[in-house]
């Protein structure tokens, strides 16, 4: 089965049977806000052209869908309980092989995942809570254990003053693109002095949200080693931004017919890439964009130190985004 067709049976079944979701945004939980969450779904379609695969004559051609929904089980003025979900398919149409095991590449990588995240207030104005996902990122999804994705935080989140917040917190993950299995500690310290400013320092993730201007927003986030975001926007009309950004970033496989349960097949790019956001609608958004993306290859291996085992180097290259979202 092709992916567009389970992509189209595997979304209606989300949105007719249950929506059980994925948030929006990773760091949803960082918000000092309890009991606001809103129902968030949205698709994404991401289409890259035909680009040279190096040293094999052959060339690849990425397509991507992502499917995500978020919506809260409870919430009151003390707590909120939220169900996420995920999935996304990536259609890989090429004839490159991985080259230390002359294995075909995996032609359809899919990425399924469902998670849930409680926050509660403590009588101190702190908030404490947790997020746990399982999921299997896999060109066979949950075939067997080895495909599977754990991904828990435990956290707390301790006011210093009306305008800042101490973040604390511990990340256990059996897929990041460094350290996984171990047990991962974080501290930061976020800082929101109004409206127009939001600074989280800390580690292993930093982030930047600023207006400077009427209309123009900065908005910048860093995590430990790899993953790099940054955006420039502006409020061309009250309900259309054109935007600008650069993102540095990765996927992460368990192939299911891989040689060591400890591999995994990572995708790493860069990208710098042009769009515009129209709000249809007060509850609906479109989004589409154009850009390059560069530096990218593919390989097979325990973590980016093995970067140079089973690699494919994809040669630079354009690509479109589609998005279209919707928050009640």
């Amino acid at each position: 089965m092709r992916i567009a067709q389970l992509f189209v049976i595997t979304m209606t079944a989300l949105i007719v049977l249950a929506p059980v979701a994925w948030g929006q945004e990773q760091a949803a939980w960082l918000s000092p806000e309890i009991g606001n969450a809103k129902l968030t779904t949205s698709y994404s379609f991401t289409s890259f052209f035909n680009e040279p695969v190096a040293r094999q004559g052959t060339e690849m051609r990425l397509m991507q869908h992502d499917f995500q929904l978020s919506f809260p089980l409870l919430q009151d003025e003390q707590r909120d309980w939220t169900m996420q979900a995920r999935f996304g398919a990536m259609d890989v149409d090429t004839d490159a092989r991985l080259p230390d095991t002359r294995g075909r590449f995996s032609g359809e990588l899919w990425d399924v995942r469902v998670g849930t995240t409680y926050r509660q207030r403590l009588g101190n104005g702190s908030i404490a809570g947790g997020n746990l996902t399982i999921g299997s990122p896999s060109d066979r999804p949950f075939a067997s254990g080895d495909e599977i994705l754990v991904n828990a935080t435990g956290f707390l989140m301790v006011p210093d003053s009306k305008q800042s917040t101490w973040v604390f917190f511990v990340n256990y993950a059996n897929n990041r693109d460094f350290l996984q299995n171990v047990p991962l500690p974080g501290v930061a310290y976020d800082y929101r002095p109004d409206e127009r400013l939001r600074v989280l320092a800390g580690v292993p993730m930093s982030m930047l949200r600023w207006t400077p201007a009427d209309r123009l927003t900065l908005e910048a986030s860093y995590f430990i080693p790899r993953t790099i975001h940054a955006k420039v926007s502006f409020d061309l009309v009250e309900a259309l931004q054109l935007y600008a950004g650069f993102d540095w970033s990765s996927q992460r496989y368990f192939r299911h017919d891989r040689r060591d349960d400890d591999d995994r097949l990572f995708y790493y790019e860069k990208r710098v890439a042009i769009g515009a956001r129209w709000d249809v609608h007060e509850n609906v958004w479109l989004d589409l964009s154009g850009g390059w993306a560069f530096d990218r290859f593919w390989f097979e291996g325990e973590d980016y130190g093995e970067r140079g085992d089973n690699r494919l180097d994809l040669s630079d290259g354009p690509m479109v985004k589609f998005q279209l979202g919707l928050r009640i």
